[in-house]
């Protein structure tokens, strides 16, 4: 397991624990893929979509 600390933001890189448990245990969410988001918010945590090199202008 790694973990990544600051002051505002505490990240934790498991890839052994299961997808119930490490969905259920953050405040908030944030991935690349659809399907982590949807799983996400099916345990009613907050999602954020990341999303590199994408840039919205205002029209």
């Amino acid at each position: 397991m790694r973990e990544m600390q600051s002051p505002q933001l505490s990240m934790v890189r498991d890839q052994n624990r299961n997808e119930q448990v490490w969905l259920s245990a953050p405040d908030v969410v944030v991935g690349m893929y659809t399907t982590v988001l949807m799983k996400a918010r099916f345990y009613s945590k907050p999602a954020i979509s990341f999303q590199p090199g994408l840039w919205r202008t205002s029209s």
